[in-house]
């Protein structure tokens, strides 16, 4: 992630940011990503909301997976961690060919 610097936080704070004074959601990305991610996101995004989606509601992603695995649905289902219904409804919507 590339660090945007601004003059609204002094960086000298951050130093000081331990894991104890981490809200439960900042402490789900330390443990996952490490104290620096957590820095870099408050600096470049502090105050923003922020959701992470899924990677099955990515249609580009599940239709890359659909073909990869060359049309299966239960192999798509599984990969992607959907349904095999779901994969099927989402097939036909978008007219995605199974070999």
């Amino acid at each position: 992630m590339k660090e945007v610097r601004s003059n609204h936080m002094s960086y000298d704070v951050l130093e000081l940011l331990t894991y104890d004074d981490l809200s439960s959601d900042l402490k789900v990305i330390h443990d996952t990503l490490g104290m620096q991610a957590v820095k870099l996101l408050m600096r470049n995004l502090g105050g923003s909301e922020l959701y992470i989606c899924k990677p099955g509601s990515l249609y580009g992603l599940v239709e890359k997976v659909f073909k990869r695995n060359s049309g299966n649905l239960r192999r798509t289902a599984a990969e992607i961690s959907l349904s095999k219904n779901h994969i099927a409804r989402l097939a036909r919507r978008f007219g995605w060919k199974r070999d």
